[in-house]
């Protein structure tokens, strides 16, 4: 049942579930600004839950966050309890992104790829285990390594459990602002301030033909359900919110903070820019 955390039990380790082109870059930055270096661990897929591992047992213990691209399913190797939380996006305009992503990164492995085909030939020339846009988010949230596709429906109830049971807080990147207000909330952090990162140079989907939306739209039903099952967890726990106070009001103080914060956000983002293309040049 969806509840919010009366107080957050921080003997627990947080685990966030990153979705690719769903806000989490922006996201990594305000936790940055909530933990310290040495208790955030970051993980390059649930395979490197060994390197966290490898860790001394002080150090194991410091760790209050580990972050990710990955699937459901880390807490199973981990001897602490746990939590997680993630942001979903809207399934059409997330495709869309990582579609324009994929084709601007050169560093990713379907670059080339991506670069000759048109979306719609890119979605139905990948095999539906490694398709990164054809419904990722239940892919992501079901965390099975085997999955019968044929049973999608099964697939599908999966993802909706583990994000009903597992996740303290079901964000949705449309509702950034209001998403960041119930991780201040459960989590005890600061007001999260911010900038926008990462952000994919694309056109919107009115700039996308029918039949492209269509072709989208089929290949991510699941993600499309899923998504507005996750709508449903968040705007219960933004109720439960209102009922602890005010929603509108925090969530204007949050706003005109980070309004204010924007002038620094954007200098700070802008020499560091600079300093890692300096430190990459040497």
């Amino acid at each position: 049942m969806t509840k919010l955390l009366d107080r957050y039990n921080s003997d627990k380790k947080i685990i966030f579930l990153h979705i690719p082109k769903a806000a989490g870059t922006t996201l990594n930055g305000i936790i940055n600004q909530q933990y310290t270096r040495d208790t955030i661990f970051n993980l390059k897929g649930i395979n490197d839950k060994d390197n966290f591992d490898k860790l001394c047992a002080s150090k194991k213990d410091k760790i209050r966050i580990l972050r990710g691209h990955m699937a459901f399913g880390l807490h199973n190797f981990l001897s602490y309890p746990c939590t997680y939380f993630t942001l979903l996006r809207n399934p059409i305009e997330r495709v869309i992104s990582h579609y324009y992503y994929i084709r601007n990164n050169p560093h990713y492995k379907r670059h080339k790829i991506s670069q000759a085909k048109s979306i719609e030939d890119y979605l139905m020339s990948q095999e539906e285990k490694f398709n990164d846009l054809s419904n990722l988010q239940t892919k992501l949230l079901c965390g099975t390594s085997q999955v019968n596709w044929s049973k999608e429906i099964e697939v599908l109830e999966m993802a909706k459990f583990n994000l009903e049971n597992y996740f303290a807080v079901v964000g949705i990147t449309e509702k950034f602002d209001e998403s960041m207000l119930i991780l201040q909330h459960n989590f005890g952090w600061n007001i999260p301030v911010y900038i926008r990162q990462n952000v994919s140079k694309k056109p919107c989907p009115t700039g996308i033909s029918e039949q492209t939306l269509k072709t989208i739209k089929c290949f991510n039903s699941l993600d499309i359900e899923l998504y507005e099952y996750a709508k449903n967890i968040f705007e219960t726990q933004l109720q439960l919110l209102d009922q602890t106070f005010s929603v509108k009001k925090k969530l204007k103080i949050n706003q005109f903070t980070n309004q204010m914060y924007q002038p620094f956000g954007k200098l700070y983002s802008f020499s560091r820019s600079l300093t890692l293309k300096y430190l990459r040049k040497q």
